[in-house]
């Protein structure tokens, strides 16, 4: 099971980059450039959580990316979703019960895991 691609690492990363930073917007090339990543792959994930209201987003010149105040207290779960990342099982499991179950773990977890305990470790 591979939950944490690219686009998921990337997420989090810009997550932890801005609540370091909670008063600051910070451009699409800023962050870009402190996280060694793509300015079109910061524009695509930042648009995703803009979107699912991680972050704020304003347009233009002084425009950026803001982290908003409560994100802390969303989850891993949440973020995943709003990534359409679903966990699941590995699909090499024979018995699809067993896998079921798994699937459910995964997700109660996922939905219990606050991103504050992920930026505070």
């Amino acid at each position: 099971m591979k939950l944490i691609n690219r686009e998921v690492q990337l997420a989090l990363n810009v997550l932890q980059f801005l609540h370091s930073r909670p008063n600051e917007r910070l451009g699409r090339s800023e962050i870009a450039k402190d996280l060694d990543e793509s300015s079109a792959f910061i524009l695509l994930v930042c648009g995703k959580l803009a979107r699912a209201g991680f972050v704020d987003t304003v347009r233009g010149a002084k425009g950026g990316y803001q982290w908003v105040k409560g994100t802390e207290k969303r989850t891993l779960g949440e973020l995943l979703e709003s990534l359409e990342r679903e966990p699941k099982p590995n699909p090499a499991w024979h018995d699809k019960v067993a896998a079921e179950v798994a699937g459910r773990a995964i997700s109660e977890f996922l939905d219990k895991l606050k991103l504050r305990d992920l930026f505070s470790a």
